[in-house]
């Protein structure tokens, strides 16, 4: 499977949007005159930080193509989109066990199911880049999609907030 620029940069594209729209969010409700609960504070952080990597991240396959070809291209991209999706799992993971009443803001299960496919494509992922597997292509778009889905959640999130609620 060869990547299409045009399906990553639509990826980014998305990943953009999502940050755009981070600042609606930040207005709406009790969150505009700047009353945060902690969870509201972690899940717009997480948004914006794991959209705008999911923006950057699009575009690494493109770049690395520039030096590399064929498997080795998707192989090195597959490296750097692990490692950032590696870290974004960790710095959520770390934010939400220090944030004790950021689990609050979440429906019922749904931290566990964004950590455990996190952590099982992470971990496909590092089977392709140390040659276990050669799906490259696919555990790039998965990498970068999960991600998308994690920001998505976040943002519908903080849409359906009580706090916001109450306040509309």
């Amino acid at each position: 499977m060869i990547l299409d620029s045009e399906v990553l940069v639509g990826i980014a594209t998305l990943g953009l949007t999502l940050t755009g729209f981070s600042g609606l969010v930040a207005i709406m409700g009790k969150r505009g005159s700047g009353q945060w609960t902690g969870g509201e504070r972690v899940q717009f952080i997480e948004l914006a930080v794991i959209s705008l990597t999911v923006t950057f991240s699009a575009f690494v396959p493109i770049v690395v193509s520039l030096e590399f070809s064929g498997d080795m291209s998707h192989r090195v991209s597959l490296g750097i989109i692990t490692a950032a999706h590696l870290g974004c799992l960790v710095r959520g993971l770390s934010t939400v066990l220090k944030t004790p009443d950021a689990r609050v803001e979440y429906a019922p299960g749904v931290i566990f199911f964004m950590i455990a496919g996190g952590v099982l494509i992470i971990g496909a992922s590092l089977l392709a880049v140390f040659g276990f597997l050669d799906s490259y292509a696919l555990l790039i778009l998965l990498n970068l999609l999960w991600l998308l889905f994690v920001a998505v959640v976040n943002f519908v999130q903080l849409l359906t907030n009580s706090s916001y609620m109450d306040d509309a």
